[in-house]
């Protein structure tokens, strides 16, 4: 019988309540409200006296917080115990009421003789104090016993005391009950040796943290976790793993708890790989993942592209009701984003049932990633609709959209609304994306003159904002400025170098990049090598640049090779400004031709069929020249390919075309209106899907990839959508034409038609338009037609139109008038691509 249903059975009945069966209710009473009524009928019954239903009505109090209510059942006690006074003493504290609890100690001191505290009454103090944030009372407490000879701290004070001492990070006053444990003789105590683990491990002493587990006789799960969690809180993440490997081989029962710790270890320390493939053998050992472990594991899956282990992980959620838990639901928004899922993570996050301030982040900071400050900026406006209160990495990611999409005076809005309607002072990491914001705008100036204003010391991350806009900008002048205090303020960091050099290159000045190289050779840095993830049939693969050591090497530069010829034909002519070295021309070719995003892309076209969407992380940039490249592959395969650099995603999406230009890089959308559309809206892809929706999207990895997946919903506003290749350009390799040697022409007007009838005809690219019009010339046998029309506004927006195949020529004619005779009479940049394929 529930609580409540008993206390409307007892307003029912004319017996009074048994003595027994109220302290079975008071012990699984849920709410205060319960509790009182519970007590108001042991009132009626005359049972308060009974020392029983007594016990059992303080306790209850103290659970719920009400000391007022539980001293008030104390002090109608007729017989007071040592016990229902420690009871009060260790609500207080366990309440953070540190003076409360004092003051109960010493009226139980005065109150009568007997009744001092014994070591039950000062463990339940120390360990209700740390337990609620006063880890300073907590020690105070601990060390005030033992100064007045009061007590001897036993086993149990000792461990909840060096928990208390790690919180505060002091590490001498942590020695001292090292010492102490030692004299006393708890050191080969379990419970004592993980106390001494976790303060060490929180206090740095990666030293002593191996020394007291080797002392340890009695190496335990527990111990074991507090290990791991030790090395990794101090980024001893190899040790972390050789003594976890360890434990494994020698048949150690390690449980969830162990496994999470490592996985977050690995995580947390930039081991990625490492991560995955520990959660693989995780389950390979029978370990279920639960609620915590979920959460750890998708940042990995997402820093290295897996895309089908997240699902993997987003249906396991499922399955086992973890998609409820708040962190894991905005976990995984996290993931879908950061692997180019953006409207797949809009999805999730519309679906969860509940969310916090994380949960809002995670969405925002995706359309951040993805240079869609449209939606970034209508979300966080319905975060406020919304009463959820914005924090510090909630405008960072606002003021990181602004800065992706060179949106100025929105940037300068909300960085003024922090603190004048939201009380957040501008924090570092706000002033470094205004000083980005205004550095890609060319504005380096009015950059350097908010570095000057800035109330704090500016860090590296300030002056390295701004020593990247002077990249874009080949600045010289000011990225000296930037370099000399970034040299000082981060005299480790060797990209700092790299990207002064750089700079230098990109203006030929020879001397100034042998000067950079010549002080990194000083001070002992190397430039870091530019790595690139992909996952292929559930398996992350890691590409260096200029490395061979992957096993399909050969195949891979041989797919490299083989691709730089089929660009070429089309036009494509390496970008070897972006080769910062002084060397040959056809060096730069190869030195180009072996950077790690493609040699990831050429692995991936070797591995998987046509058409499949090709994910590649990259730990650094994306050159221009490779940039410009994944545009031409992506028609070439007709893939689509997205690639994540960090804090940039650029999507290539095949478009039914053979043009550069088609090839589209962070297609912004429409912003939403709405943070959950009506359910009427039942086409609407921002509809919350349901469960078995859900479950679509989080497939297992061991399955084959659907048609559905690589069909994502289209937003609003990016009408961009998936088209089958023209027949004419079905085919693995295309040959030399004269047809394509015209397209690759940077022309001003109608590409000249060949001789022999065309494969595909190109009509204007990149012409002023003042009240003109395009149309494609009558061509027979154009059923098959297709077009692309990308109308870049004057202020940096753009839309993008794509028309279906299967259109006759006159639809496609009366499909143009309709969707571009609005605008011709403005002012646009236009970029019209038409493709005309015969049957």
């Amino acid at each position: 019988m529930s609580s409540s249903s008993l206390v409307h059975f007892l307003r029912h009945v004319s017996f009074p309540p048994d003595p027994h069966l109220l302290p079975t209710a008071l012990k699984s009473c849920p709410s205060l409200l319960l509790a009182r009524a519970l007590h108001a009928a042991a009132v009626a019954a005359d049972l308060v006296g009974d020392s029983f239903v007594a016990s059992s009505l303080l306790h209850a109090y103290i659970r719920f917080g009400a000391t007022a209510d539980a001293r008030a059942v104390l002090d109608a006690m007729p017989q007071k115990s040592v016990v229902g006074w420690s009871a009060l003493v260790a609500g207080h504290a366990a309440h953070g009421d540190a003076e409360g609890a004092w003051r109960v100690l010493e009226e139980m001191r005065q109150c009568a003789s007997g009744m001092e505290p014994n070591v039950i009454t000062w463990n339940g103090l120390v360990s209700g104090l740390n337990r609620s944030g006063c880890a300073r009372d907590a020690v105070l407490a601990l060390a005030r016993m033992h100064a007045q000879g009061l007590l001897r701290p036993d086993i149990t004070g000792v461990s909840c005391a060096l928990s208390a001492v790690g919180d505060l990070g002091e590490v001498l006053v942590g020695e001292q009950f090292h010492g102490y444990a030692v004299k006393a003789g708890y050191k080969l105590d379990a419970y004592v040796a993980t106390g001494l683990i976790d303060m060490y491990g929180k206090c740095g002493m990666t030293e002593e943290i191996v020394r007291v587990f080797d002392e340890s006789s009695h190496m335990d799960v527990a111990s074991c976790n507090a290990l791991i969690a030790g090395l990794s809180r101090n980024a001893q993440v190899s040790e972390a793993l050789r003594l976890f490997r360890e434990f494994v081989g020698r048949g150690f029962e390690l449980n969830v708890v162990s496994w999470t710790s490592i996985v977050a270890c690995c995580v947390h320390n930039g081991k990625d790989l490492e991560a995955v493939e520990l959660f693989r053998e995780m389950q390979a050992q029978g370990i279920e993942p639960n609620s915590v472990t979920i959460p750890c594991v998708l940042p990995a899956f997402a820093n290295v592209a897996a895309l089908m282990h997240g699902r993997s992980a987003h249906c396991f959620s499922l399955r086992k009701g973890f998609f409820h838990d708040i962190y894991v639901g905005s976990a995984l928004v996290d993931m879908y984003a950061k692997c180019g899922k953006v409207r797949v993570a809009r999805m999730v996050f519309d679906a969860m049932p509940s969310r916090n301030v994380v949960s809002w982040n995670a969405m925002i900071g995706g359309y951040a990633m993805h240079g869609e400050a449209g939606n970034a900026v209508e979300l966080f406006q319905s975060m406020l609709i919304c009463k959820q209160n914005p924090d510090i990495v909630t405008f960072t990611c606002v003021l990181a959209a602004c800065s992706q999409a060179g949106l100025i005076e929105e940037g300068r809005r909300y960085f003024s609304k922090m603190q004048r309607d939201h009380g957040i002072a501008p924090k570092m990491e706000h002033y470094a994306c205004m000083v980005t914001l205004l550095g890609r705008a060319g504005r380096l100036g009015e950059a350097h003159d908010l570095i000057s204003d800035m109330p704090f010391k500016p860090d590296g991350c300030i002056w390295g904002s701004l020593l990247g806009s002077c990249r874009v900008h080949s600045n010289v002048d000011m990225a000296e400025v930037a370099a000399e205090k970034l040299f000082h303020l981060e005299p480790d960091n060797a990209g700092n170098y790299v990207l002064l050099s750089n700079i230098y290159a990109s203006k030929k000045m020879w001397d100034g990049v042998n000067r950079v190289r010549e002080m990194m050779k000083d001070v002992g840095l190397k430039k870091e090598k530019g790595c690139s993830w992909i996952e292929i049939k559930n398996k992350v693969h890691m590409l260096l640049a200029g490395d061979d050591s992957h096993p399909m090497m050969t195949a891979i530069i041989e797919k490299v090779k083989q691709l730089n010829i089929e660009m070429r034909r089309l036009g494509f002519a390496p970008s070897t400004d972006f080769v910062l070295h002084d060397v040959e021309e056809h060096e730069k070719d190869d030195i180009l031709a072996v950077h790690s995003e493609k040699l990831a892309v050429a692995l991936g076209l070797i591995s998987t069929s046509p058409g499949t969407s090709l994910r590649v992380i990259k730990n650094l940039r994306i050159c221009g020249d490779c940039h410009e490249a994944m545009k031409f592959i992506s028609t070439i395969r007709f893939s689509n390919l997205v690639s994540n650099e960090g804090s940039k995603t650029s999507i290539f999406l095949y478009l039914d075309c053979m043009f550069p230009e088609v090839s589209v890089e962070q297609s912004p959308a429409v912003p939403e209106t709405s943070v959950a559309p009506p359910a009427s809206q039942e086409q609407d892809m921002h509809q919350a899907p349901q469960e078995s929706d859900l479950a679509q999207m989080g497939q297992e990895p061991d399955l084959p990839l659907s048609t559905a997946e690589e069909q994502d919903p289209v937003a609003p506003g990016d009408m961009t959508s998936r088209v089958s290749p023209p027949a004419a350009l079905q085919q693995d390799s295309l040959a030399p034409s004269s047809a394509l040697g015209q397209i690759a022409k940077e022309v001003e007007g109608v590409a000249a038609a060949p001789d022999s009838t065309p494969a595909v005809r190109v009509y204007s690219r990149r012409q002023r338009a003042e009240q003109r019009t395009y149309e494609p010339a009558p061509t027979a046998n154009t059923d098959n037609a297709a077009g692309i029309r990308q109308w870049k506004i004057n202020d940096g927006k753009k839309i993008h139109l794509l028309e279906q195949n299967g259109l006759s020529i006159d639809d496609y004619h009366s499909e143009y008038e309709r969707l571009a005779g609005p605008l011709l009479s403005m002012r646009f940049m236009i970029d019209i691509i038409f493709v005309i394929a015969p049957e």
